[in-house]
């Protein structure tokens, strides 16, 4: 695609921005009618229905897919043929069939845009799979001792009532020599472990960690998985054995079936240019749109797939989000929230609030010191700067000094500095880190939001700006307790804003649930945190327990609670939040706020593809919609937040509610992509997986900032 054409082909240069999306709706016209069978079982022998399916589609021919508890198939087969190959399949299949006596059509199903484009991507799109990979082999360029292979990638949606198809392309760097030829030049195979790889034909990705033995010592183990059965076949004795996480799982490979994955945080341990891996992977918003375009043309050729949503074809479902609010700061003084002017709002105006307890007392501040002499003196300034223009004394508690910015150095300077009596650690990291692949500073905030301790990360560059010290000290103060600003009006569909966010970890028969809960008024003060964990049924939801310590009767009884929800509520969560509800006369209005896996939106102006601007928002439905919340500096194309609502709530209340709370990440130098209602959620849970967990069930304190 050229640089000057939308992802659907034919735009009209204008100047002003083209939004369009990755979305595209099928062509329903050309599929024709779809049946569906119920599989009769005798007795309780029923086996996988997607197995049926698959033996059915060889059979029978035409597509055969198992949707919503049918099979669903677009050629009607004759019954005696259907007869013949049922016992053909109990004769052939015992295992997998002997219970199965018919499959009968059930002439009430009816064929929902759910089902109908599930049966296009499982059906016609996958039958393309080959030309878009053919394709998409022909745009991948090549890099030192790497290739780079593009993958297609569908999803199914629902735009309008009309069956959508999601067209996006994974990219990945893979090393020239295969796992063996790497790890006979280590001199230990066990640095293998941290290395990401992925699976050759099922393409799933994953981390190396622990390396089992040889493939001699783990054979018999290993041919016991089917999935394995060929790569074993292959394997030599001297292969290693390698345990993959994927996910939340682990599976055990030999080596000869993965290819090793090169990221960003592991490119030095390659003989690659880091450079040119992360310029492969992070593709520019042109780059990316041209190359769905080539597997979006090869699926409308096939008449699967019309031109990509956009403001041309759709222009209603396209909006500008943009919360226009003034803010009251100290003394009452009221002025247009503008981010631009907003450290000097409150270098003029000062604190709207400040926590009782500074009045008498002073803010101690523990100092993580990679900087050497420079953040000794900055802290010093930042001193009397506190002195000079604000109402809060400054105390420096403790100092730790960190040399080398290794893992297992800053972990240990963390747990000493949150030892320190400290209401706020404040990090002062070299430039270096802001492009380590090792992401240090994530790590860094990662120890610290386990900990629910407030944290305010610097570089050297801005120790040196003397402009950012009133957005300094707003962000000091504000994750001390203190309130630079509050909305002058409330936000008029809440009465009060929540984060939830809920981790679960599979144990024998139960489950780890571990939940976390910050508060928020209406007009933006923040009113603390809250964390509960318990063991539970496998696949139950939030307990009575757990919601009396995160939403207590007496503050949601005749209130009503927007609830922002990191990703997606498990219904069995949706539920206990129904019952909760009903219960305690309160209106609960969760939103679930999703930022993986989502279709990106573009925007076409100045004769090239970019990035739309924050707030750009595709409305799906009335109660769902994508809004981009990115800012710069960016890399590649973000992807937009995936946004739906349960209640009876406005979709564009909904959008408003997360860029209105994404306003109040004080001291931050640009407004984050998520509500500070889930800011740091990731980290949160990356300190759980580490066993890192607050000694506090509750807090005041916005640790997250």
């Amino acid at each position: 695609m050229h640089a000057s054409e939308p992802a659907d082909g034919d735009a009209t240069l204008t100047s002003e921005a083209l939004l369009f999306t990755e979305l595209f709706p099928i062509r329903t016209e050309g599929i024709g009618r779809l049946y569906a069978y119920a599989p009769i079982w005798n007795g309780d022998g029923a086996c996988s229905g997607a197995k049926l399916a698959y033996h059915l589609r060889r059979d029978l021919g035409g597509q055969w897919h198992w949707l919503d508890g049918r099979l669903i198939t677009d050629t009607p087969p004759n019954p005696a043929r259907v007869l013949i190959t049922i016992d053909a399949l109990r004769t052939e299949h015992p295992a997998l069939f002997a219970a199965l006596t018919h499959i009968e059509e059930d002439l009430h199903w009816r064929a929902t845009p759910e089902a109908i484009a599930a049966f296009v991507m499982r059906g016609r799109l996958a039958d393309l799979d080959g030309h878009f990979v053919e394709a998409l082999a022909r745009a991948a360029g090549t890099i030192k001792n790497a290739r780079v292979v593009h993958e297609p990638y569908a999803r199914t949606w629902v735009i309008g009532g009309q069956p959508t198809l999601a067209l996006a392309v994974i990219t990945r760097v893979l090393y020239a020599q295969d796992v063996t030829a790497f790890a006979s030049a280590l001199p230990d195979v066990n640095a293998l472990t941290g290395l990401a790889v992925v699976e050759k034909l099922a393409g799933d990705e994953g981390t190396i960690v622990k390396v089992l033995g040889t493939v001699a010592e783990q054979r018999k183990r290993l041919l016991q998985h089917k999935r394995l059965r060929e790569w074993m076949g292959m394997a030599t004795d001297d292969m290693l054995a390698l345990r993959i996480a994927v996910g939340s799982k682990t599976e055990d490979y030999p080596a000869n079936a993965l290819d090793l994955r090169i990221t960003p945080e592991t490119a030095s341990r390659f003989d690659v240019i880091p450079g040119q891996v992360e310029r492969a992977l992070q593709l520019k918003p042109d780059e990316r749109a041209r190359l769905v375009k080539v597997i979006a043309d090869i699926a409308k050729d096939a008449g699967l797939i019309g031109d990509a949503y956009s403001q041309r074809n759709l222009p209603e479902y396209f909006k500008q989000v943009t919360p226009r609010l003034s803010v009251v700061w100290g003394n009452d003084k009221i002025r247009p929230y503008d981010p631009r002017s907003s450290s000097a709002d409150f270098a003029q105006h000062g604190l709207y609030q400040c926590a009782p307890r500074y009045q008498t007392e002073p803010l101690r501040l523990a100092v993580l010191n990679a900087q050497g002499d420079v953040a000794d003196i900055f802290v010093e300034a930042l001193a009397r700067e506190f002195e000079r223009a604000h109402p809060v004394r400054l105390k420096v508690t403790r100092t730790r000094a960190v040399q080398v910015l290794t893992p297992e150095n800053l972990q240990t300077a963390v747990r000493a500095l949150a030892k320190a009596d400290a209401d706020v650690l404040l990090a002062c990291l070299p430039d270096a880190a802001y492009t380590d692949p090792a992401a240090p500073e994530q790590f860094l905030k990662a120890q610290a939001v386990g900990r629910a301790l407030p944290s305010l990360i610097l570089f050297e560059r801005t120790l040196h700006d003397i402009e950012a010290m009133p957005r300094i000290i707003m962000g000091l103060l504000a994750r001390a307790g203190n309130t630079p600003f509050i909305f002058e009006e409330p936000l008029p569909y809440a009465d009060r804003i929540v984060g939830l966010a809920i981790r679960r970890t599979a144990k024998k028969g139960s489950d780890d649930l571990t939940a976390i809960a910050r508060y928020y008024g209406n007009r933006g003060l923040c009113q603390g945190w809250r964390t509960a964990r318990a063991l539970v049924s496998a696949g139950a939801g939030l307990t009575s327990e757990i919601l009396a310590h995160l939403l207590p009767p007496r503050e949601i009884n005749a209130r009503r609670v927007l609830i922002h929800v990191d990703g997606r509520l498990d219904k069995a969560d949706a539920q206990t939040l129904t019952d909760w509800e009903a219960a305690h006369d309160a209106a609960l209005y969760p939103v679930e706020i999703t930022a993986e896996d989502v279709p990106r939106l573009y925007a076409f102006a100045n004769r090239r593809i970019e990035l739309p601007a924050r707030g750009a928002a595709f409305t799906i439905s009335e109660r769902e919609a994508l809004l981009f919340t990115a800012a710069p500096p960016l890399a590649g194309t973000p992807a937009p937040l995936h946004v739906r609502c349960f209640a009876p709530l406005r979709i564009e209340h909904v959008l408003d509610s997360i860029e209105a709370l994404a306003l109040l990440h004080h001291g931050a130098p640009s407004m984050p992509s998520l509500p500070v209602t889930l800011l740091h959620t990731d980290e949160w849970k990356t300190a759980l997986e580490r066993g890192v967990f607050p000694d506090a069930t509750a807090g005041e304190t916005a640790w997250w900032l």
